[in-house]
């Protein structure tokens, strides 16, 4: 009797079958047949479960940020303090980000957008004490 309740669990068509003529009081073919259905979204749920694996992976590309200026600068990452400059080496998503640099005792500031690809590693100058300011990417 140990070997019958496994089989309905394992396979429930073939349990069925060889099960509908031993035990001949219980012998409902029309109901196991719907359990079938029900193994079928549980074999197509695996799938789905490597699938999140997959995507969870892909939010990890990185890229690096090194920021200088002259004199210095205050320094706001997509509206995020970083401190002042020179920011050594930052690691920000991969995407488009804005960064301003803001010198006070000058009262000089420039904003400049830079796009980054996954991996990437980029320099930013600012010079503050040109007119007018501006950012060198390198």
């Amino acid at each position: 009797m140990g070997l019958r309740e496994p089989e309905p669990v394992a396979e429930t068509p073939a349990a069925a079958q060889s099960e509908a003529p031993s035990e001949g009081p219980e012998q409902s073919p029309e109901p196991q047949p719907p359990m079938v259905p029900t193994e079928a979204p549980t074999a197509m749920s695996s799938p789905t479960e490597s699938e999140p694996e997959a995507t969870m992976a892909a939010p990890a590309a990185r890229a690096s940020l090194r920021i200088t200026a002259t004199p210095w600068a205050e320094v706001r990452l997509d509206h995020r303090a970083l401190g002042t400059t020179p920011v050594r080496r930052i690691t920000v998503p991969a995407g488009t980000h804005r960064i301003r640099f803001e010198c006070p005792p000058l009262g000089a500031s420039v904003e400049h957008s830079v796009t980054l690809e996954p991996g990437a590693d980029r320099a930013l100058f600012a010079d503050l004490q040109a007119d007018p300011p501006r950012v060198t990417e390198r």
